[in-house]
């Protein structure tokens, strides 16, 4: 609270990052001296300074980096915080334009039509290496023009290249889920998985998805394999009886708000790979999973 950080780019040996600490000298004139001088990346984007949990955060070339107290000298250094996205930020063209703000527990950075966040109520430790170093979980929301972002009244706005400014709804509403009236696309994939051998072919047998509750949802899973791409497994619907939002094209009676088990059993035969996609592309509707269960057998070895 009692220093100040003057960042600047491109200086001879990394040192980008100058700390400096106000005091008054002999005569009573506040002056202002260089502490200590900080190597690493320098910031690239004037507007992605903003401070998560007290600390402060700025994008660099090499991803979102943080000015943190070391744990043994109590001197400060340049430490990474955006791993888990550190090798898509890279890939971003115009990193200048970039601009962040602090929504919540979450860093939110606008990157070329893309937001990533960072989580500061979710952290990753390495053992066996200092409490300082750590990597913040991370997200990325695509397809979102946002040329600048802040907020307001508590809630997370945007303004885009025509000149528009849009906020994101909190999504207590079925209504809310929908962008300007266009469905929102939503889907969970598991890993490309080998089922546990490298050796075999499986057979898949059954599979189940646990839909979290909601008034109105549902989707689609697909299957994806070495010999299908998005293969539609079924569609379904997860509907909670409400006497304000009746549909009779989906009428249900059920009106416990629990978790709901959707079973699919189409199979998918002599394969050596498998992953399994759910998704909601529909207006309106809000979309969760809690939990996959895949059935398989395994059968003879591959040959081919």
């Amino acid at each position: 609270a009692d220093t100040l950080v003057t960042h600047k780019q491109g200086e001879e040996n990394g040192r980008n990052a100058f700390v400096r600490k106000g005091e008054l000298d002999s005569d009573g004139f506040a002056v202002f001296k260089i502490t200590n001088v900080i190597q690493g990346d320098g910031a690239v984007a004037t507007r992605s300074f903003a401070s998560l949990n007290s600390e402060p955060l700025f994008l660099t070339a090499r991803g979102v980096y943080a000015l943190t107290p070391s744990d043994v000298t109590g001197e400060r250094y340049a430490q990474e915080r955006s791993w888990y996205i550190g090798a898509a930020l890279t890939r971003e063209q115009a990193l200048e334009k970039a601009c962040a703000t602090v929504w919540g527990r979450f860093y939110v950075l606008a990157v070329n039509g893309t937001l990533y966040l960072l989580d500061g109520a979710q952290k990753s430790y390495e053992s066996k290496n200092p409490y300082s170093t750590y990597q913040y979980e991370s997200y990325y929301w695509p397809g979102i023009p946002a040329t600048c972002v802040w907020v307001e009244a508590g809630a997370l706005r945007f303004g885009t290249a025509g000149g528009e400014v849009r906020e994101f709804w909190p999504g207590t509403l079925a209504g809310q889920y929908n962008d300007g009236g266009q469905p929102v696309t939503a889907y969970w994939c598991t890993p490309l998985m080998n089922l546990g051998t490298w050796s075999n072919v499986k057979t898949v047998t059954n599979v189940w998805v646990v839909g979290k509750p909601y008034s109105r949802s549902g989707g689609e899973m697909y299957f994806i394999t070495n010999k299908d791409y998005e293969r539609l497994g079924r569609s379904y619907n997860i509907d909670i009886f409400d006497w304000n939002d009746i549909d009779f094209n989906r009428f249900t009676f059920n009106s416990l708000d629990g978790p709901v088990v959707v079973p699919m059993r189409k199979k998918a035969k002599k394969i050596q790979t498998f992953q399994l996609k759910v998704e909601n592309a529909r207006p309106n509707e809000p979309f969760g999973l809690l939990a996959i269960q895949i059935n398989f057998k395994v059968g003879g070895l591959v040959k081919k």
